[in-house]
């Protein structure tokens, strides 16, 4: 037989008291509550004792406090307001309400489930239609981790609320400075990776980021952003810039192309075609009954311009000395440049950054 919901609150304000009376003595002052979490306790204390629009009175005063709440603190505060719209007291329902609190707990934390002293089947059932109708993605990021090495990433737990494509990418809160650290798809629950350089340049050094998760919906139907902010403290780091390759240095290849005498060639030897049409026939008996063949003179007008053409592309004969110059030239200049990245790959071997990942709700 199941309590009713008046005697299961009351059962939980028993448990609650009791709790604290015998932990409060023990309680060092770092470890008092905040005031959020007195605001949360009284809201929950309104919804157990009944007072349902008492409740939501004091739910309304602390909701611009939201973006300042961390995470656990946000998602006990969407729950108990919807519990408040939606209690087991038909008279006292409005689900229109509850469902829109519910679906604000669904885009922080795509698998909330409900604390057992708030829950109830028909708020689970609400709290369904939610998540159906709501596309978002969670982060569950540690509070900080270490980043060093040659391969050095740290694990970021993502979770969605349908399939989706996920990119994750860091944006510096000051010169929004882009990097796209990792992507997957994902189903339900997921790992990326968030790692401080590639092998050639520092992707997170000392400074402030966005850590954003942009999920994609895998019917193309919508898209959603969850971010963190994410501070980082690194060791000291000092870069080689590779040399750039000096192309003024570099010889000509070609000889200076030679373009009046091929259009001259061509010219000479249309005309010469032309003639042959008219210049054999002479004045005489042949001229009276033979025409001019046509084809010689059209075939001499394509080989003037085909000689007008090739004096416009020609380049000129190659210098075989020039091409093998330019070549060594080249290949030291590439030589310097994996040097110079030999070295900075053994430096960022030994770079170590520390991130600390914020959890307030964005």
């Amino acid at each position: 037989m199941q309590l009713s919901s008046l005697a299961r609150r009351a059962a939980a304000r028993v448990a609650v008291a009791w709790l604290s009376v015998l932990l409060g003595a023990r309680a060092m002052p770092a470890q008092q509550r905040s005031p959020v979490d007195d605001a949360i306790a009284a809201i929950t204390r309104a919804v157990n004792d009944l007072r349902y629009v008492e409740a939501i009175r004091l739910a309304r005063d602390l909701e611009p406090d939201v973006a300042r709440m961390r995470l656990a603190q946000a998602a006990r505060y969407r729950q108990v307001f919807a519990l408040a719209f939606f209690p087991e007291e038909p008279e006292f329902q409005r689900p229109d309400s509850a469902l829109r609190q519910l679906q604000a707990l669904v885009r922080i934390r795509p698998d909330a489930e409900f604390e057992p002293e708030l829950k109830w089947d028909g708020l689970d059932s609400l709290l369904r239609v939610a998540r159906r109708r709501t596309f978002a993605v969670g982060i569950d990021a540690p509070p900080s981790a270490q980043l060093a090495g040659a391969s050095p990433t740290a694990d970021i737990a993502v979770v969605v609320s349908r399939p989706a494509r996920l990119r994750l990418t860091t944006v510096h809160r000051v010169s929004g400075r882009t990097f796209a650290h990792d992507s997957a798809l994902v189903t339900e629950r997921g790992v990326l990776r968030v790692r401080s350089h590639d092998g050639v340049a520092a992707w997170i050094a000392t400074g402030e980021y966005d850590l954003r998760v942009t999920g994609f919906d895998i019917n193309g139907r919508d898209s959603v952003v969850a971010s963190r902010r994410l501070t980082a403290t690194a060791t000291a780091l000092e870069l080689a810039t590779p040399p750039d390759f000096d192309s003024t240095a570099l010889q000509a290849e070609f000889e200076k192309p030679r373009r009046v005498l091929t259009a001259a060639k061509g010219l000479a030897f249309g005309v010469l075609t032309s003639a042959i049409a008219t210049a054999p026939r002479g004045g005489g008996l042949l001229a009276r009954f033979y025409d001019p063949d046509k084809r010689a003179g059209e075939l001499g007008g394509a080989i003037v311009l085909g000689g007008i053409v090739a004096a416009a592309l020609e380049k000129g004969r190659p210098v075989p000395a020039a091409v093998q110059a330019n070549a060594e030239r080249r290949r030291a200049h590439a030589d310097r440049v994996a040097v110079t990245l030999s070295e900075n790959g053994r430096r960022l071997a030994t770079y170590r950054v520390t991130i600390r990942i914020s959890e307030e709700v964005p």
